[in-house]
């Protein structure tokens, strides 16, 4: 008997309880997000200069006020990533027309 490789793993999982329905699930395309080189070219030189300061950071010992201090700033870093995130998305093929942010 020719099964097919999903007739034959709802036999190897579920036995004779396996039931053909015949209807194919349809699969969801996930869209392939761009990015603006010039824009990806500075996350990675902000990321380099995170590296190199937490290395720095490592290396002196830090004070508990010194602590404090640099997760204050952290934390505000954070808020303005956060206030990034929640900018509108444009399509990069978008010549400035329309307002329309991308779905």
């Amino acid at each position: 008997a020719d099964l097919s490789l999903s007739d034959w793993l709802r036999q190897c999982v579920d036995g004779a309880d396996a039931v053909k329905t015949g209807q194919r699930r349809q699969r969801r395309r996930l869209r392939t997000l761009t990015a603006d080189p010039a824009l990806l070219r500075q996350l990675a030189a902000i990321g380099s200069n995170v590296n190199q300061i937490a290395r720095v950071l490592n290396t002196v010992g830090l004070t508990p006020g010194d602590h404090a201090q640099l997760l204050a700033e952290l934390a505000a870093i954070q808020r303005e990533l956060h206030h990034l995130a929640e900018l509108p998305r444009y399509d990069p093929d978008d010549q400035g027309q329309g307002d329309e942010p991308c779905t």
